[in-house]
């Protein structure tokens, strides 16, 4: 008896070592399981608590397996997600349902959301009742990326569809039906999806118009042979009557197990034809008009290429319309002419505006006619640009007239000019008369009193002064003249060297002063304290700043200032002479550099002088490479002259030639002395 109790216990205990040993095995398969599994899985208490997470789930959620453990899948849970959650748990623990499926949305630890499919079973302990949940959570997102691209994808289509309004159906051929067609194929038609849809027989019959319906099934018999996309244009009647025209796009797919199928694209171009329509009236009308006008007409596109010539054109110039078209019009145009018509033409069609131009184009009978052409750019009523349109008129006996009127106006003007220049002529000559009487009268008044009788030796000093004085005067005059003449022939030249502009202008100062003292003038010199060198001719420099001082002397009244000043900025040296004096009237100052140009006769009597300094010193000037300017802020205001010189180097300056000619012409180089 205890041997076959032993026995029996001996067997229950090798039955339990078995299935504790069977047990062991499934579990640890278990765990390799939710280790190493694609999706995430966990173990969630019934209070929604992580009981264990796999590694699959952390990165999903981007949280370590630590930190889920602290959390419940109601933190994680999107907040639209959570209360459909709930409800799930609610009837899974209620024994309503034994699994819960869904797809939900989880927060990741970035803030980022994640897509999930989840499933969720109810695990129970050995009394039946309810332990734990496990959550099997697999990543979405791509795939609801994906299907949401192609929602907008299929969204775009549709309403790029019907925005360009097009019918899109699908013909299975062996079943001679439409398998499908949008709502736009119904608008075209004027049908509703109550009427059903046409076969190809019926539709010929029923919709197409009678001399377009052998032209379609021609095209779709050539279009099924060819297997190649095809299209044909058609009208159609719809179900009210309207007569609508249809471009028809289509393609035969080749059978692949199946029916062979077109997919066919319908735009309904009324609109259009009846648009082609009217532009053909219209142009029809404006051909006739073109041709019946007074003028030649042509019209290019916007390539610039001609595209029409009206029938007078082509019978002024004896050619074809085709020789004509694109560039071949310029074949008539004078070889002199040719160059500046295109370039006009060109230049006006890129800047899109209006142009007027004569040009000399070749007649039928080879003679050369003058012609106005006037050109406009064409736009259509929405702005878009067109091209050109243009008109030519005959303008031969106008320019003829314009010529006679022309050489008319130049003999009238060399007449004028030969006028001017004899009473320029004569009044020089009366200037310079004047000019020369006036010192000689004295020399010859004082000569003549020396002559009469004894006198005293401070009478004979004081005559001795005034035909000194009188002399060097007419010397001075004599010498503006002749470097007036030099400089008018080239023949006055300079001779350039690097000085210090310092002692030029210091000696061109103490020429003038004895003027200024006697008549009571203030000099002022104001130059910087380092040197200035320059490369310049320093008798030249001394001839214009004395004229400038002279001119500022003799125009400024008794107790007045004349200021001399030199400025030496960066790359550039300024020698700037001002007065308190009369000043210069505005209309005056584009004229004061101008040979014998005198403000007015009173003035060239109350002062005297021919009017020739301050041209002398702008043709000096400008000799050196430089300029002047005159600035005056009106009558009684003084007047500012500036000479601006470049500042040169030596070695950029060629010296004078060899065999100077102007040597034939007394000395070309000045007496430092201030002319009028």
């Amino acid at each position: 008896m205890v041997s076959l109790c032993h026995r029996r216990w001996v067997k229950v205990l090798g039955t339990i070592e078995h299935s504790v040993a069977s047990i062991s095995d499934t579990d640890a398969r278990f765990r390799a399981i939710f280790k190493n599994a694609a999706v995430g899985i966990a173990r969630v208490a019934l209070d929604g608590r992580f009981l264990e997470v796999n590694e699959r789930l952390c990165e999903i959620l981007g949280y370590t397996s630590d930190e889920l453990l602290t959390k419940t899948f109601g933190d994680i849970t999107h907040p639209e997600d959570l209360e459909t959650d709930l409800r799930g748990m609610k009837r899974m623990l209620a024994g309503e349902v034994a699994t819960y499926l869904r797809e939900k949305r989880y927060r990741r630890t970035d803030g980022s959301v994640v897509w999930a499919n989840l499933t969720v079973s109810l695990a129970q302990k050995a009394d039946g009742s309810p332990d734990y949940f496990i959550s099997i959570i697999e990543d979405i997102s791509a795939r609801r990326q994906a299907e949401a691209h192609l929602r907008e994808v299929g969204e775009r289509l549709s309403l790029a569809l019907d925005a360009a309004g097009l019918g899109i159906f699908e013909w299975d051929v062996q079943a001679d039906r439409a398998v499908w067609e949008n709502e736009r194929m119904y608008e075209i038609f004027g049908h509703t999806r109550a009427d059903g849809t046409l076969s190809k027989a019926e539709l010929l019959k029923r919709s197409v118009h009678p001399d377009d319906a052998e032209t379609l099934d021609q095209a779709l018999a050539a279009g099924m042979a060819s297997g190649r996309p095809f299209q044909t244009t058609y009208r159609i009647r719809r179900k009210d009557g309207a007569l609508r025209w249809l471009d028809l796009v289509g393609h035969f797919l080749p059978p692949d197990g199946g029916p062979v199928r077109m997919i066919g694209v319908l735009t309904d171009n009324t609109e259009q034809h009846l648009a082609e329509e009217i532009l053909r009236a219209s142009e029809e009308r404006f051909r006739i008009m073109a041709d019946t006008a007074p003028v030649m007409i042509w019209m290019a596109g916007t390539d610039k290429l001609c595209t029409f010539f009206n029938k007078p054109w082509l019978d002024f110039t004896g050619r074809s319309l085709e020789a004509e078209f694109g560039n071949g019009w310029t074949e008539g145009v004078h070889p002199e002419d040719l160059e500046h018509c295109v370039q006009t033409y060109v230049a006006c069609f890129e800047a899109r505006r209006p142009f007027g131009m004569d040009y000399r184009l070749r007649r039928h009978d080879g003679q050369y006619r003058w012609i106005f052409d006037q050109g406009v750019p064409r736009v259509s009523s929405r702005g878009t640009f067109l091209g050109y349109i243009g008109s030519c008129v005959d303008v031969t006996e106008r320019k003829q007239a314009e010529a006679e009127r022309e050489k008319l106006a130049e003999e009238q003007a060399a007449r004028a000019v030969a006028e001017a220049a004899s009473r320029s002529k004569d009044e020089f000559l009366a200037l310079v008369s004047h000019e020369l009487r006036t010192p000689l009268s004295a020399i010859l008044s004082y000569a003549q009193l020396l002559r009469i009788g004894p006198v005293d030796i401070e009478a004979i000093n004081r005559a001795v002064t005034v035909i000194e004085r009188n002399v060097k005067a007419q010397i001075q005059i004599i010498e503006d003249l002749l470097d007036s003449a030099r400089i008018t022939t080239g023949k006055l030249r300079i001779e350039p060297a690097l000085i210090d502009l310092i002692p030029v202008l210091q000696a061109a100062v103490d020429t003038v002063r004895p003027a200024a003292s006697a008549k009571g003038v203030t000099l002022v010199l104001d130059c910087e304290s380092k040197p200035a060198e320059a490369l310049v001719d320093p008798a030249r420099l001394q001839q214009i700043v004395s004229n400038l001082l002279t001119n500022g002397i003799k125009f400024t009244p008794d107790g007045g200032r004349v200021w001399l000043a030199m400025k030496h900025d960066a790359g550039q040296i300024r020698i700037i002479v001002s007065d308190t004096g009369e000043g210069i009237e505005a209309s005056f100052l584009p004229f004061v550099f101008q040979r014998f140009s005198q403000a007015d006769t009173s003035s060239a009597r109350r002062f005297g002088g021919l009017g020739l300094g301050l041209s002398l010193v702008k043709d000096l000037v400008e000799l050196h490479g430089g300029t002047i300017s005159a600035q005056s802020e009106g009558v009684g205001r003084g007047a500012t002259f500036t000479v601006t010189f470049p500042a040169r180097h030596a070695e950029f300056v060629m010296p004078p030639p060899a065999g100077d000619s102007s040597a034939d012409i007394l000395s070309d180089r000045p007496s430092n002395k201030p002319s009028d």
